[in-house]
Order: C-alpha cells, then structure tokens, then sequence
C-alpha cells in the first residue's frame, strides 16, 4: 500500500474531497489506473494536467516501481513558458 497525496482539485476530482487515499499499486501506470478507476478519463489527461512525486521526488518516468515508496502526490502540472 502506498499513501498518495492529492493535491487540490485532485482531491475533489479523485478522492470526492479527501486529500489521502491508500491504495495498492505496484507503479506509477498501476496507480494511475488505479485513480482511473475512480475518475474516468483521469489517465487520458494525467499526461497533460498532473505531476506525480514520489517520496518527495518528482518523477516523470511512470514505470517507476512503487515498492519500498510509502508516499506518492498527485499535484497539478505547472505549464509556462
């Protein structure tokens, strides 16, 4: 089990208002669909609209294994230019 942060408006879009789940996934593509699973079409746009962190760390690479990780943040994606 991981514990995943979601930063607003992720918690109100994935967890109906609560800003921690635990969830069971063994990656990053798992736990996205995991969080699919509860908001269709949240995979399709988390490319575009979330930054995913892990223990602290952002990452971009969604193949990262979650074993051993005890927190993940689901954050919105900062676009600018």
């Amino acid at each position: 089990m991981v514990d995943v942060v979601l930063m607003p408006p992720f918690d109100r879009e994935l967890g109906g208002g609560d800003d921690r789940l635990e969830l069971e996934a063994a990656s990053l593509f798992a736990l996205v669909a995991e969080l699919d699973r509860r908001s269709p079409g949240f995979a399709q746009a988390a490319g575009l609209r979330a930054t995913l962190a892990v223990d602290g760390m952002v990452t971009g690479d969604w193949s990262q294994s979650l074993s051993g990780a005890s927190e993940v943040i689901v954050m919105p994606r900062i676009a600018g230019g």
